[in-house]
């Protein structure tokens, strides 16, 4: 079954429209669009960016860009050595570009390394989002030194998100991270409205 953004039925003369399943690339907006002429309880899923899955509700039908809201999203990156920049210290980030939107609350990650961050005697992961570099993991930096699936435990900083905020990842060594010769590691993270 595909989606389609094409009304497939004729409204019911008692009910009036049904809710539809829509699909885009674009923010919703409810003053305009196919995201007007939704009925309330229609779900529209937003490809965000590459690796970056939005779900919507319409909740209302007031003509207004706060009738839709955010039910959930999902990001995953393959995270590898070339993405990093090195700060010139033990730690290098990573900064997205992948937004998460104001009003979610940010779930636990998840990590999924498949091949070890190696050539320093350990390896942690930080998300973040620019400012605090953990915010949205726990205090205790989950280990990617080595392979396997480790959760990101519960995000230490502020949650849910009162502003849009882009993702960052830093990963510090025990030494200069220019010593880290490879590593991959697939990020998972979910948020909810």
């Amino acid at each position: 079954m595909r989606i389609s953004n094409f009304r497939e039925y004729a409204s019911d003369p008692i009910d009036g429209d049904q809710p539809e399943i829509l699909w885009g690339i674009e923010a919703p907006n409810g003053a305009s669009g196919i995201w007007k002429e939704a009925a309330a309880g229609s779900i529209y899923v937003r490809r965000v960016a590459a690796g970056h899955v939005c779900e919507y509700m319409k909740a209302k039908s007031s003509n207004s860009s706060t009738d839709w809201v955010v039910t959930e999203g999902r990001i995953l990156v393959t995270l590898t050595k070339s993405l990093f920049t090195d700060g010139g210290a033990a730690a290098g980030t990573y900064a997205t570009g992948l937004v998460i939107p104001a009003g979610v609350t940010v779930e636990p990650f998840i990590l999924n390394t498949t091949t070890a961050w190696n050539n320093n005697t350990s390896a942690e992961l930080d998300v973040g989002d620019g400012t605090d570099a953990d915010r949205f993991n726990s205090a205790t930096a989950p280990s990617i030194f080595a392979t396997g699936v480790v959760s990101g435990g519960t995000p230490s900083g502020t949650n849910p998100v009162a502003t849009a905020a882009t993702l960052t990842v830093t990963i510090t060594g025990s030494s200069d991270f220019t010593n880290v010769a490879s590593g991959t590691t697939v990020l998972s993270l979910r948020y909810r409205g």
